[in-house]
């Protein structure tokens, strides 16, 4: 038995509107409904039907009735409603143009690609600043308005969780619990300390640190099944046998959608990302060691900002300048004896000289001498606690002598000295800025902590400012104050106007609201850390021109100017990739930040020639093919499906529910003398010219909104729009005071639609379907329109169809409803009082009958499409097991004479043991595809008659 979205049914002697089925591991249901019947009116349950009885009403059992309202206003509602609550099958995207967002074709890729799935599972790895976020957004959209999105749970790095929650609610209406310190102490406050959150909340989003660090939360996820999980920053859980690892494959096994963002998805390992890509699908890879573009294609997006600068005017021309900073006689001084100071590696205290020690000094000068002395000093504490042990060793004692002169030679060169900080206050000047609030904001970039706490306070006393306007963002902070500075970075009113960060700040954060000023106080040894550093503000939305500064040391010197030469190269390396590849790991093919910072260290120590490290400057031979990722083809047609309305906008819609609600408080006062109390406080204002509609939040409103943080509602009514450009102004705004957007989006998704849906539906009682006299209707023709599902044995749609029986005299047709474009919409309904015939329809079996027929030869039309496709994956299986299984049993036969090697053959035995167990399990599910569950329901909706 099935119970679709929409459908009555009866459970315990009371009647209850179906709102989601959901199918448990017990290979029952669990059916989430709302009360109809007076007793239970309004509140939410769900019912198992292993326990319960839940009896669906037969459409055969339907009675006619009249429609009084002007327009037949309550049949559209219903009708709207139960449109709504549809599932939507096909790749076709159904909410372009209604989200909050900047629209470009390419935003709209992964999730087309990802629909085409028969489960839809990606990696969105495009470059720096292109909106993954947005275009996860818009996935998830999708997924919800599909009826495979009630329950998700989103992972992403703890210093984000406040700005993807934002994101999501205000551009997408997707409502998510923040479960941060502060979260997770609120729900301590309101649910029992023994109760699963993530059962009482069935949108999450929480830091992959929070699962890994928290057993009880392991615990409760152990026990939980999404129907789609997101996972930002997903390069973060790609290493095997990790903590992180384990999690996110454990949330991969109990989701259907699987959404993996992160700009530099593997790090050059096949096998790590082998790691994800069988995350998403578990038989995608045979050998992890040599991954084909075939295995990867269907699994992953990727692009470059070159790839759709030609598609969007979402991205502003960089004006990066390199700035160089004329070393001082003291700083050439110091660079000299750097290059000649070779002491012996802290492993040995033989005469091995540790010259990665004497470039790991070079690259804490290039970021101040507050950071090289900092680094000095720690190896110096471990000399003096060697000397300590053997005051007679020379080594450690002739180390020690040498790195105290570098220590007095950096603790003699203050920051108001430093030639990189006289530069920078040139450029601030440069820029207008005085630190004053009408100055610019910036960003300012360091990778050495102590370099920031020394720029700090230098600029703090030179300028005479307050301390909150020069503003600290590292990773010793907690992240309710990594959240908090970014929060007040970007509101209009803030005091911050520079912002000193550390490489934490160069994932995810969204820093480009009110900023295009950019800072490199020292540069990144790594190309990928340096674009991700500029996509702070170089990303798409960014509405100036965006002002990146590198500042270099510049030695006229020759000996002290070659050890600055490191940084010059690693630019002009990054900027010929900026302008011509888009891709930064293509230079050293190194696909992770901190493996290019360490080889470039390690080819250093070892003299290479710069040169030799980073190559010649001849672009073609970056055009080899090295990447085992695709980049994804950008000119895709996006394709857009219609749905099914009654009304042209929500405001129209909306003003007819205000009509309808209010009448039936009327109604319900003069049968019974008193206010309805399920109905106290319920009201709709409208306001046509600002497109606006203001909502009373009454209790059971209230809970559908209980995700969202205090500050993101009105205590007693929620302001909505139609117009995105409206949200994206009231954004833009709140962003500016730190404040929530105070006007919500009002579209499909959004609580507020899902309550106005369960409102409308209750309009027209049970077992009754309302009728519909138009005079432009033939006469003597009966036209019933029929709302039809079927769901498969894994529980997804296999049919979701509306559907017009007619009959005229002995004969019934059956034919497919085209929304707007059907002869039943043909003229405005006009309710001329004549209602024709009520009370039950002497047809109505051979209607059903005729629409069953009709449904089963769309349900055999849909077997047989279904069937290709999974013959295709079934195919697919079949290689991937071949490829896999192979190569085991060869290992496996030629250990088996060797007693020595039980081990390994315990190794390669288990490892095949997954391998048909992988298979088999694939196999079921796609065979639970192709098998329906139960008949089709069939829901006779309304019947119309000339009249």
């Amino acid at each position: 038995m099935i119970y679709p979205a929409g459908s009555r049914v009866q459970i315990r002697g009371e009647e209850w509107l179906v709102q989601e089925v959901q199918p448990t591991l017990t290979g029952h249901d669990a059916v989430r409904v709302v009360g109809l019947s007076e007793v239970v009116r309004d509140h939410q349950a769900t019912f198992l039907t292993s326990i319960d009885d839940i009896d669906p009403l037969r459409p055969e059992d339907v009675r006619f009735e009249m429609d009084p309202s002007p327009g037949y206003r309550r049949t559209k509602l219903f009708l709207n409603a139960l449109m709504m609550r549809t599932p939507i099958l096909g790749s076709d995207v159904t909410t372009r143009g209604q989200a909050a967002m900047d629209d470009s074709d390419y935003q709209y890729v992964p999730a087309q690609v990802a629909l085409e799935r028969l489960r839809p599972r990606i990696l969105i790895a495009d470059g720096v600043g292109l909106g993954k976020t947005i275009e996860a957004g818009v996935l998830l959209s999708e997924l919800i308005r599909r009826g495979r999105g009630r329950r998700v749970l989103v992972v992403a790095p703890r210093s984000m969780l406040e700005q993807l929650q934002k994101e999501m609610w205000t551009r997408f209406s997707i409502p998510l619990m923040r479960l941060d310190s502060i979260g997770i102490a609120r729900i301590r406050r309101e649910i029992p300390q023994n109760k699963n959150p993530f059962h009482y909340y069935d949108k999450v989003i929480i830091s992959i640190d929070t699962l890994k660090n928290d057993d009880r939360y392991r615990h409760f996820l152990e026990n939980c099944t999404w129907d789609a999980v997101w996972i930002d920053e997903s390069h973060n859980v790609a290493n095997q046998n990790t903590d992180r690892n384990r999690l996110a494959t454990l949330l991969a096994h109990r989701t259907h959608s699987l959404i993996l963002t992160s700009a530099t998805p593997h790090n050059g390992k096949p096998e790590s990302f082998a790691t994800l890509l069988r995350m998403l699908d578990p038989t995608s890879v045979a050998n992890p060691e040599k991954i084909t573009p075939e295995e990867v294609q269907h699994l992953v997006v990727r692009r470059f900002k070159n790839d759709v600068l030609p598609q969007t005017p979402g991205f502003k021309e960089v004006h990066d300048v390199q700035v160089e900073c004329p070393t001082t006689p003291e700083e050439d001084q110091l660079l000299i004896r750097l290059g000649e100071t070779l002491v012996h590696a802290i492993q040995s205290k033989k005469a091995k000289k540790d010259a990665l020690f004497s470039v790991t000094l070079l690259k804490a000068f290039l970021s101040s001498p507050a950071a090289l002395s900092v680094t000095l000093n720690k190896r110096i504490q471990w000399l003096e606690r060697q000397l300590e042990e053997d005051p007679e060793e020379e080594t450690i004692r002739k180390d020690w002598t040498g790195l105290k002169e570098l220590q007095s030679l950096a603790e003699g060169i203050p920051m108001a000295e430093n030639s990189k900080y006289r530069e920078l206050k040139k450029l601030l000047q440069e820029w207008n800025w005085r630190g004053t609030p009408d100055s610019p904001r910036v960003i300012l970039f360091s990778e050495r902590i102590d370099t920031l706490e020394a720029l700090r306070k230098q600029l703090i006393r030179d300028y005479g400012l307050d301390e909150e306007v020069v503003t600290l963002f590292t990773a010793r902070m907690p992240d309710t104050e990594q959240m908090e500075v970014v929060r007040s970075f970007n509101e209009e009113s803030s005091p911050i106007r520079i912002l000193l960060a550390s490489d934490v700040a160069s994932e995810g954060v969204n820093l480009h609201h009110r900023c295009h000023h950019m800072v490199h106080f020292d540069v990144p040894w790594s190309f990928i850390r340096l674009q991700q550093r500029n996509g702070r503000i170089d990303r798409f939305g960014q509405l100036n021109t965006p002002e990146i500064r590198y500042l270099i040391l510049k030695s006229e010197d020759p000996i002290a100017g070659g050890e600055t030469r490191v940084v010059e190269k690693l630019l002009e390396k990054s900027q010929l990739i900026q302008r011509n590849l888009g891709d930064p790991s293509r230079i050293l093919k190194l696909f992770d930040a901190k493996e290019e910072e360490d080889y470039v260290k390690e080819r250093i120590a070892e003299g290479d020639s710069l040169d030799d490290i980073f190559g010649d400057d001849d672009e073609d031979d970056w055009d080899e093919e090295f990447d085992f990722v695709p980049r994804t083809t950008t000119h895709v047609s996006i394709r857009q499906q219609e749905l099914p309305r009654m009304y042209r906008d929500w405001l129209e819609l909306m003003e007819d529910l205000q009509t309808e609600l209010q009448q039936k408080r009327e109604e319900y006062r003069r049968k019974y003398g008193r206010e309805d109390l399920h109905r106290k406080g319920e009201k709709i204002r409208i306001d046509r010219e600002k497109q606006r509609i203001t909502v009373s939040v009454t209790p059971d409103l209230e809970s559908r909104l209980r995700s969202l943080p205090p500050e993101a509602k009105k205590k007693k009514e929620i302001h909505l729009t139609t117009d995105p450009n409206r949200v994206m102004r009231s954004i833009r705004m709140a962003t500016g005071d730190g404040e929530w957007p105070g006007d919500h989006l009002l579209w499909d998704i959004h609580p507020v639609a899902d309550w106005v849906a369960d409102r409308a539906l209750d309009l027209i009682p049970s077992r009754v379907a309302p009728t519909i006299t138009l005079p432009f209707l033939e006469e003597g023709t009966y036209h019933y329109l029929i709302q039809a599902q079927a769901l498969t044995e894994s529980g997804h749609p296999a049919l979701a169809e509306w559907l017009v029986v007619e009959r005229e005299e002995d004969h019934f047709r059956a034919r497919p409803f085209m929304g707007s474009r059907d002869p039943l919409m043909a003229e405005e309904w006009y309710n001329s009082g004549d209602h024709g015939l009520t009370g039950r329809d002497l047809d109505i079996s051979e209607v059903v009958a005729c629409a069953r027929d009709y449904v089963q030869q769309k349900l055999q039309q849909h077997h047989r499409e279904l069937e290709g496709r999974i013959q295709e994956e079934k195919e697919r299986l079949e290689k991937w097991y071949r490829e896999s299984i192979a190569p085991l049993q060869e290992r496996q036969g030629s250990l088996l004479e060797d007693p020595k090697q039980a081990a390994r053959l315990h190794r390669i035995e288990m490892r095949r043991h997954q391998v048909e167990s992988t298979y088999q399990f694939t196999r079921d599910e796609l065979d639970k595809m192709l098998k329906f569950k139960g008949d089709p329901v069939l829901r006779v909706c309304a019947r119309f008659m000339r009249g």
